[in-house]
């Protein structure tokens, strides 16, 4: 009871406000691109563009997904421990080896200096592969 009262105190004011961006569209039109360093997010299987062009169909056109897909509301945490000469890692991941390897990669140090740890796996529908690894 006194929180909600508490809170029905509160008047916040915003002295400056920018468009907000809720659309990858928008975040491209206004630059608003986050550029993961190294290699972690990057997943190279075959020599695509030869396949694109040797194909004998070719689709082009635009598809558009709903944010549901693209930003989960899922928190999304890393921990990472130093011991002796190696790292633990508690992530909420579903892409344990992807983890273990960007830590690596980050900290300049072969894959099995590290070991990933992950409590629980599931219910992100693919949207904690990568996120709790950057």
């Amino acid at each position: 009871e006194n929180a909600d009262r508490a809170a029905k105190k509160v008047n916040v004011q915003y002295s400056s406000q920018s468009k907000p961006i809720l659309t990858i569209a928008d975040a491209i039109k206004a630059n608003s691109i986050y550029d993961y360093p190294g290699e972690g997010n990057v997943v190279i299987a075959g020599d695509a563009n030869s396949a694109i062009s040797s194909s004998p169909h070719s689709i082009t056109g635009e598809v558009s997904c709903g944010t549901q897909y693209h930003f989960h509301m899922e928190t999304q945490s890393c921990v990472c421990i130093p011991e002796d000469d190696s790292y633990t890692v508690y992530s909420s991941t579903q892409w344990i080896e992807g983890c273990q390897h960007a830590v690596a990669t980050v900290l300049g140090i072969p894959d099995n200096r590290v070991y990933a740890a992950v409590k629980r796996i599931g219910g992100g529908f693919g949207g904690k592969l990568t996120r709790g690894c950057q």
